[in-house]
């Protein structure tokens, strides 16, 4: 049994869109095609999805797993930028002291 919220609507699928709006992820997702000069329907073609469904994440829609790997992918990007707007990696490496440094570089 699925659990209600107090709308009478699955949880679930209240929990999911209120993530969505929290993260931007449309808006990143619209950055990738941007950057990589595509229209949706032509990013569409290359995930194997209609244009609609390009659409509508860029409306913030929460895309599948897959597809969030594949744009993540296609963006030269992580899943974390994709969907939180940070790279977790990338701000470790900030906070690392030169000495630190020194020793992934050798």
């Amino acid at each position: 049994m699925t659990k209600k919220t107090a709308g009478g609507k699955p949880a679930k699928k209240g929990l999911r869109k209120a993530v969505v709006a929290k993260t931007g992820l449309g808006q990143r997702i619209r950055e990738i095609r941007v950057r990589l000069d595509l229209k949706q329907t032509e990013l569409g073609q290359r995930l194997g999805v209609a244009a609609a469904a390009v659409s509508q994440w860029e409306r913030d829609q929460l895309p599948s797993v897959d597809n969030l790997r594949q744009l993540a992918a296609l963006g030269s990007t992580t899943l974390d930028w994709l969907l939180e707007g940070r790279d977790k990696f990338a701000e470790r490496l900030a906070s690392m002291s030169d000495d630190d440094l020194r020793i992934l570089r050798d």
